[in-house]
Parts: C-alpha cells; structure tokens; sequence
C-alpha cells in the first residue's frame, strides 16, 4: 500500500487560509507569536494554540470567510481522482485546524478527503485547539511525523507533498518527497532527493513515475 500524506495550508491550496484568518480576525498579537515560532522557540502545535486563541469568531464567519477566499492549486481535483483509481491512499494531514479545513474542503466539493488535523472549539476565550496522534493521545509536537509512522508502521511507503518548515520532519522520513517553496529550499541546500512541484497536474506525473 502506498499512502500519499499531503499537507493543506499553501499546498493544497494556494495560500495559508489559517494565517488569512488570524489577519483578518484576530489582534495583531498573532505576529509576536508567530516570530517565536520562526526562531525556533516554540513548535507549530504550540503557536497555533496561542494564536487561535486570539480568535474570537463565529463558525459561520470562519465558513464564509473560507468560501470568500480558499483556492485550490491548479490541478488538484483530478489528482485526487487519480489517486482513488490508482488504489494510492491519499491522506490530509496538516497542522491547521478543521474548522475551516472541513469547510474548505466542502466548499471545494472534496469533502470525501482524508484529514487529519487539529480539532478546533469555539469558546468565550477564543479558539481551543488540539491535537491527536493516530493512537488519541494529545500531541505536544510533531503532529505530521506521528502520523507518517503511523502510516509506515502499517507497512505503507509514504510519499509526502508539502511547503514548508513544519513539514520538514515528516518529510525526512517519507520514502519520496514532492516539495515547493520553503521544503524544497530546505531539500536542495541540504542536497536531499526531492522532486519539485509547482501545481498538481506535476505532482501526477510524478506519481505516475514513481509507481512505473
């Protein structure tokens, strides 16, 4: 079995609905927080708990808000396609959260996808999130390598599609990566087999390739 682990944020869709939320939404408090992130002082799963919770919005603003701005990468209906035909195990696994990944998905009429991210509820006190590793214990950090392992110690190749610094982990031990922006930045300085991609008509025809 082949599973194909791919994140959502600036992947499956062209920019980061989260951060896109946080900016229209939240106090700019959200920025201090994210620079904490960026210099290593927190993990992802931490900086998303802190900032959605800066968020104090109803679900029905966070749909439209989503419906307003969500757009997929060119390609990515068909690829999902392809991968239900083929028999590939196709898998959203991304640290951002599921109230509005569901609805972007929704919207998208690809709501039958696999995900797996954070949960989101929406309190007085903001936005509560968290995190569960395949086995329901709350994860503290590296959400998307728990779940390559799982997936590995289910005797799946894992191939991984992703963007960015939070994907790096995950990546480092996924039998094949298909990476753009920063991972593929990442994967060429440090001179590590990757293949690139810009849309997912060429993340296809990498599959394609890899499964020859």
């Amino acid at each position: 079995m082949i599973t194909v682990q791919c994140d959502f944020d600036d992947t499956i869709v062209t920019g980061n609905v989260g951060k896109s939320l946080l900016n229209a939404f939240a106090s700019a408090k959200w920025r201090a927080i994210e620079n904490l992130y960026s210099t290593g002082e927190i993990t992802v799963e931490e900086t998303n708990r802190r900032e959605f919770a800066l968020l104090n919005v109803t679900k029905q603003t966070i749909e439209d808000h989503v419906f307003e701005t969500a757009e997929l990468r060119p390609g990515f209906p068909e690829f999902l396609e392809h991968c239900t035909s083929t028999g590939l195990n196709f898998s959203v696994v991304s640290n951002g959260v599921d109230l509005y990944i569901e609805p972007a998905l929704r919207s998208l009429f690809l709501s039958t996808a696999q995900l797996h991210s954070a949960h989101g509820k929406i309190t007085e006190n903001g936005i509560s999130i968290s995190y569960l590793d395949p086995y329901g214990i709350d994860c503290q950090d590296a959400f998307k390598l728990s779940w390559l392992r799982y997936f590995k110690s289910q005797g799946h190749e894992v191939i991984y599609i992703g963007d960015g610094k939070s994907d790096i982990s995950a990546a480092l031990e996924a039998d094949y990566v298909i990476a753009t922006s920063s991972l593929e930045d990442y994967f060429r300085s440090e001179r590590l087999n990757y293949f690139e991609f810009k849309n997912f008509y060429d993340v296809r025809q990498v599959i394609d390739r890899i499964l020859i």
